[in-house]
């Protein structure tokens, strides 16, 4: 999934290295407040999987108790919406 999603000179070893990519991507077109850690776009990963043949990202299971628990492990603060991105494994 990752091969056809980042191509094959971006093969990342945990989702730390997945955003951090992300995140530099961001930098790179000029969205820096997107970009910043604490105040841009928050990144959640979830079990997912990609289907190639409509270029989409689907969650694998109940996506939105992933978004509740992740809401309650942040102490509730709902400062900013959560924008995700998805963990997927190696076809």
């Amino acid at each position: 999934d990752r091969l056809e999603l980042y191509g094959p000179d971006h093969v990342f070893a945990n989702p730390q290295e997945q955003e951090t990519y992300i995140r530099e991507w961001l930098r790179h077109a000029a969205m820096e407040d997107a970009a910043d850690s604490k105040t841009g776009i928050r990144i959640l990963f979830y079990p997912a999987r990609y289907h190639s043949g409509l270029k989409s990202i689907f969650a694998m299971g109940d996506i939105c108790a992933v978004l509740r628990n992740k809401k309650t492990d942040d102490d509730g603060d709902d400062s900013s919406g959560i924008s995700s991105s998805s963990s997927s494994s190696s076809s």
